[in-house]
């Protein structure tokens, strides 16, 4: 009879660890993205939109690249590219602004968040701001900021929520949803979470605050946005794990 209980113990145990890791990690539901990039050395806000000189701004809805640029002969050498996969959209750019080179590559995560690589190398000393919005998220979980990155710039990485749909671009700048991280060099690495709980649908957005000294310094990075595990699923994996540890030392005992 023991035996008995101690295997149903264990199986329910097991159960509610492998429930609540497979909600944690399955794939969420939304719709095709919107991407939306604006690359500028204009400081924002600009009235909220990538419209000032010396702007690039590129949008992707579904297999469609549009791209917009201000101020002729400041903004060239630009490449796109665009990849749909395993119900994930990626997303590469690069080009110059000013003289600066950029490269990114922005993709949407299996787990309904979205990372982003990138490098940029100055042309001169200056400020360029880079913003990625990303539209049609539906999961209402918050959103974790993991940022890391190197290299001689000065790097704020901020994230936020935006409305939906995306429209014009928009900065970060000033929403209370944003959190923020700066440094000179290496990018902290420790997850930051963004505040408030949106209602679906929303969009996420990216900003990159890169301030250069001089010429020829190169900054690269990765950043990824993630949905935060919710308490009611963490409960089912503790009790779960919980479970298990019990089982076993019960085990061991006898």
């Amino acid at each position: 009879m023991k035996d008995v209980f101690i295997g149903g113990v264990t199986k329910l145990a097991t159960a509610l660890a492998v429930g609540a890791l497979t909600f944690c990690l399955a794939p969420q539901a939304k719709a095709s993205p919107l991407f939306s990039m604006c690359i500028t050395d204009v400081a924002p806000p600009d009235g909220g939109n990538c419209s000032g000189a010396d702007s690039l701004y590129v949008t992707m809805d579904g297999a469609t690249l549009t791209i917009t640029t201000t101020a002729a002969g400041t903004v060239s050498g630009i490449t796109t590219s665009s990849h749909v996969f395993a119900g994930s959209t990626q997303l590469n750019v690069s080009g110059t602004v000013d003289g600066s080179f950029f490269s990114s590559e922005i993709g949407t995560l299996g787990n309904g968040g979205i990372d982003l690589s990138f490098n940029d190398t100055s042309a001169k000393a200056g400020t360029l701001w880079v913003q990625f919005d990303v539209d049609s998220f539906s999961k209402g979980a918050p959103f974790t900021l993991n940022p890391s990155g190197n290299g001689p710039m000065t790097n704020t990485v901020s994230a936020c929520y935006v409305g939906s749909p995306l429209g014009s671009n928009q900065f970060c700048n000033g929403l209370a949803s944003t959190v923020s991280v700066t440094a000179a060099g290496a990018i902290p690495t420790n997850p930051l979470l963004l505040p408030t709980t949106p209602s679906s649908p929303f969009g996420l957005g990216i900003e990159l605050t890169l301030v250069a000294t001089g010429g020829g310094q190169l900054n690269t990075g990765d950043i990824n946005l993630a949905p935060a595990p919710e308490p009611a699923t963490m409960l089912l994996i503790g009790g779960g794990l919980l479970g298990l540890g019990l089982i076993s030392k019960r085990r061991k005992k006898a």
